[in-house]
C-alpha cells in the first residue's frame, strides 16, 4: 500500500500526519507519523519543533525552503522553558 498525507484541524489549526497503511494479520493498520503544523497546504509547508519551516511532499519527501512566516501573518507562541 502507498503512503498518504492526512490533515487534522484542532483548535483552529491544522496539523499533517503521513500515513504508512499495511496489513497484520489481513487487518488493515495506520501507523502515523507526524509532520508538522500546515503552514501552506497548497505549497506542502509545514512547522515543527525539530525541523523548524520546511517543504513536504509524497515524491521528495523532507526538503529545506526559504519560506519566511512573516509572509503568511502566522504567530508562532514563543516556547516555554521549564
Amino acid at each position: 500500500m502507498s503512503k498518504f498525507l492526512h490533515f487534522k484541524t484542532q483548535n483552529n489549526y491544522e496539523y499533517g500526519y503521513l500515513y504508512n497503511p499495511h496489513r497484520i494479520n489481513g487487518i488493515k493498520v495506520n501507523d502515523p507519523i507526524y509532520i508538522g503544523r500546515v503552514i501552506d497546504k497548497d505549497n506542502g509547508i509545514f512547522k515543527n519543533k525539530e525541523r523548524g519551516v520546511f517543504k513536504y511532499s509524497l515524491i521528495n519527501g523532507y526538503e529545506t525552503t526559504d519560506y519566511k512566516l512573516d509572509e503568511y501573518n502566522i504567530k508562532i507562541k514563543k516556547e516555554k522553558y521549564i
